[in-house]
């Protein structure tokens, strides 16, 4: 993704080989005849997984697709990526391979031009012990003054695929949400 005020774009994903880590590569010279891209740069995050199938109200043999843990939006942003994708987590919100559930989590990546690391993290997920909704295939929007919402499908044994979105402003605690409402 390519920033419109940046010398360089960027490409991100999650890494074929190991949960909890994301791999950046920056391209310089892209508006020139001979652009360079860069190596792996690796960037540890919280732990990540595989995410569960959705369950539906009305639906007792197929669940929906969650797909898989890849990124599905990554924009920049005053020098800033951020990026989110589907994972599996528990009541809590962290990554559990028997959660019960699926969460979106989102990330926000720093020092773009140099060594890009970690700035926050968090995920949008259901805390409900029991039939809790999953939140996936989630999309990431940021403000010039660096507010974001996140908006996902959402749906549950309980609860018929709807969409929800919640959002933060700058000054919130890192890696935290307001609370989700359904769109």
């Amino acid at each position: 993704n390519a920033d419109p005020a940046a010398t360089a774009a960027y490409l991100v994903g999650t890494d074929n080989a190991s949960f909890g880590l994301l791999v950046v590569r920056r391209i310089t010279g892209a508006d020139t005849l001979t652009p360079a891209i860069s190596a792996n740069l690796p960037i540890s995050v919280p732990t990540t997984s595989s995410p569960l199938n959705v369950p539906v109200l009305g639906r007792t043999q197929t669940a929906l697709d969650a797909l898989d843990d890849r990124l599905f939006e990554a924009k920049v942003s005053n020098g800033r990526l951020w990026t989110a994708h589907n994972i599996q987590v528990d009541a809590t919100g962290a990554a559990s391979n028997s959660g019960g559930r699926t969460g979106s989590r989102w990330y926000e990546i720093t020092n773009l031009d140099t060594t890009p690391v970690l700035l926050q993290a968090g995920t949008l997920y259901s805390s409900a012990t029991t039939n809790p909704d999953s939140y996936w295939i989630p999309s990431i929007g940021i403000t010039g003054q660096g507010h974001a919402a996140i908006a996902s499908s959402v749906a549950g044994a309980a609860r018929f695929p709807e969409i929800a979105y919640a959002g933060r402003l700058s000054g919130d605690t890192l890696g935290t949400l307001r609370t989700p409402t359904t769109a």
